[in-house]
């Protein structure tokens, strides 16, 4: 087995090492807050600001021809999106630092600071570009005497826009839990096909990894394009079950022991993404566009039938094990029965 498992495994590590890092800062998750831009006073005619992810990021797109600033936490000038249709970031604005994550841990440097003359860097080639600003999210839980369904913050994103102070007010709401009825029925479904593929349909088990691992593939890529460029996260979300593809593949290919180990090597590859997204089960807001019912019944599924890959291949090979050993008496004594006769020719 172990022969058998070794280029597996090593194929899959090294599929996985060279795997794109994260793109942007970091990236959007599963919440129970929605941020939402309530007001931008006064109007500007083609000035789009959205918030993604929930409460996540601020993505401003900049009408063409103008300019436009986002001014940071200490009044500094942080991202200037140019008349000419390009972002550019102040390398020494406070604000650069604090958004490099969801809470602002990352410490700026001491040349860092509010009044320090600005480095200018070219971070996108369009008029749009999205980043964390911690003025449209909370910083912490929800206030003391709030509840679900209650606005939790309010907070707003200066601007200049050719010469003109804008702001773009944001309000934060605490969203209801979601409804669970939808994956804990999908999960009562998974369990039972789990059951009788281990029963009956081992010999099926490589079809279905094939099919869980499609729908991983298909709801990470979602994901993960459903984010800009600078807001995304791995794309391990995707590239990983069409490794388990690639190795189901594998193994079907070179059948017998290979094949089950390749099953085994699949199905805990498709576990391991389903559990990494089990916090999607209890939160309102999702960062992607599929339905939020299906991305739990998606990440439901796939962990409980990756877990039952598993388990049929490891009943196979058990099964196979048990149909080629050697029957146990005649020629493991020598041609003699137990009480030292001679056995029959």
């Amino acid at each position: 087995m172990g022969s058998v498992l070794r280029p597996l495994i090593v194929a899959s590590m090294l599929m996985i090492a060279l795997l794109p890092s994260v793109a942007g800062a970091d990236p959007a998750g599963p919440t129970n807050f929605k941020s939402t831009v309530v007001s931008i006073e006064p109007p500007v005619q083609g000035l789009k600001v959205e918030i993604l992810g929930g409460d996540a990021f601020v993505q401003l797109t900049a009408p063409p021809g103008v300019d436009v600033m986002v001014m940071g936490y200490e009044g500094e000038p942080y991202l200037d999106f140019t008349s000419s249709g390009t972002v550019r970031e102040n390398q020494l604005s406070p604000a650069k630092f604090l958004n490099e994550d969801r809470y602002g841990q990352t410490v700026a440097p001491p040349q860092a600071t509010a009044d320090a003359e600005p480095a200018w860097r070219q971070v996108s080639d369009t008029n749009a570009w999205a980043w964390h600003d911690h003025r449209t999210h909370l910083m912490t839980g929800a206030p003391l005497g709030t509840s679900p369904g209650d606005t939790v913050a309010e907070g707003g994103i200066p601007l200049v826009v050719d010469g003109q102070s804008v702001l773009v007010t944001v309000e934060t709401t605490w969203m209801p839990a979601p409804n669970p009825v939808p994956w804990i029925a999908a999960g009562i479904a998974a369990c039972i096909g789990v059951g009788y593929l281990c029963w009956k349909g081992r010999s099926k088990s490589t079809y279905v990894g094939f099919a869980l691992a499609v729908l991983a593939a298909a709801a990470g890529l979602s994901d993960y394009l459903s984010m800009p460029a600078e807001a995304r996260s791995s794309a391990a979300a995707w590239v990983l079950p069409l490794v388990s593809i690639g190795i189901l593949a594998y193994g079907r290919m070179r059948g017998g022991g290979t094949g089950l180990a390749a099953d085994i090597l699949a199905g805990i590859q498709l576990t391991s993404w389903g559990y990494g997204r089990l916090n999607q089960l209890n939160k309102a807001i999702l960062p992607g566009d599929l339905p939020y019912w299906l991305e739990r019944v998606v990440t439901i599924v796939v962990l409980i039938g990756g877990a039952g890959l598993v388990v049929a291949a490891v009943l196979g090979i058990v099964s196979m094990r048990q149909s080629t050993a050697r029957p146990a008496g005649a020629e493991s004594n020598g041609g003699q029965h137990d009480d030292g006769t001679a056995a029959p020719a």
